[in-house]
C-alpha cells in the first residue's frame, strides 16, 4: 500500500487505530514504525492514543454492570437454534432453496410468483407442524 519511505503524518493519522489494533500488513506496519523513528510528533500522538485505548480498556474491563446476565448465553444459544432451524425449514419454501427444486423450476415453467403465491402456506404448515 504505502512505499518504504513515502509515509506522510497524515498517512500516520489515519492508520494509527489499525496501528495500534494490529490490523496493518507488514509493509505497512514497517512503514508506519519508520515513520515513527522519524517524527516524534507522530510519536507522542501514537503514545496518547495507546494510552488511551489502554484507559477504556481497563475501564470496560472492571465494569461489572458490563458483564452478561446468568445463563445469557444458553438463552442466546436456544434461540439461535431456533432462528437457524425456521430458516432452514422456509428455504425450501423458494424455488432456489434447494437443487431439485431448482432443476424443476426451468422445465416446469414455473415462475418466481408461483413460490410467492406458494412459499406462505409452505411456510405456515412447518410452523404448524410440531402441534400435530
Amino acid at each position: 500500500m504505502y512505499g518504504w519511505n513515502d509515509l506522510e503524518c497524515s498517512d500516520l493519522r489515519e492508520l494509527t487505530e489499525l496501528y495500534l489494533g494490529g490490523e496493518l500488513l507488514t509493509e505497512t506496519n514497517h512503514a508506519v514504525m519508520r515513520h515513527l523513528q522519524r517524527c516524534a510528533s507522530c510519536r507522542r500522538e501514537v503514545k496518547v492514543r495507546s494510552d488511551l485505548r489502554s484507559t477504556l480498556r481497563a475501564a470496560f474491563m472492571g465494569a461489572h454492570e458490563l458483564d452478561e446476565p446468568e445463563g445469557f448465553a444458553d438463552r442466546l444459544g436456544s434461540l439461535l437454534l431456533v432462528a437457524v432451524t425456521f430458516g432452514a425449514s422456509a428455504a425450501f419454501a423458494m424455488p432456489i432453496g434447494y437443487q431439485t427444486s431448482l432443476m424443476i423450476f426451468g422445465p416446469g415453467g414455473y415462475r418466481a410468483r408461483d413460490s410467492v403465491k406458494m412459499g406462505p402456506y409452505w411456510i405456515s404448515c412447518s410452523l404448524q407442524s410440531p402441534c400435530f
